[in-house]
């Protein structure tokens, strides 16, 4: 899945690529409502290339930093174990501006995979489902 490349900026209620048409035809979209959160809106939704790639490359740095180590240092001395959710966080947040998250049909969490159920609710099926055979 791909967007419009950024960068994108705010020209009052829309959003353009920058260098784009500056007749509306290259609009990626336009924001209304309170003047002010109006503004936030469109300030958050301008970023939005800027900060998906942000997140991409401290994501491969944590990785990197993750294999070549085995810990990240300056983040495990003052936060132990917080890297690893941090990384989870990113990466979910990565699949979702792609289009790559689906919600489970069971539990309602955020997953990527191939079925409508997250891993944890198809192997609470499994154990049913082979519960139920050997009452069979």
């Amino acid at each position: 899945m791909s967007h419009t490349p950024g960068p994108w900026k705010r020209n009052y209620r829309r959003i353009t690529p920058v260098g784009g048409p500056s007749d509306g035809t290259g609009d990626i979209c336009h924001v209304y409502g309170d003047e002010t959160i109006e503004t936030m809106n469109a300030n958050l939704i301008a970023a939005s290339p800027d900060l998906l790639r942000a997140c991409k490359d401290v994501l491969a740095a944590l990785e990197k930093a993750t294999q070549e180590t085995g810990e990240i240092l300056w983040l495990d001395h003052v936060l132990p174990g917080v890297h690893e959710s941090a990384m989870e966080r990113l990466q979910n947040v990565i699949d979702d501006a792609e289009g790559r998250s689906k919600t489970c049909l069971d539990c309602g969490e955020k997953f990527v995979g191939p079925t409508e159920l997250c891993d944890a609710c198809l192997d609470e099926r499994d154990g049913i489902d082979e519960i139920e055979k050997t009452r069979g």
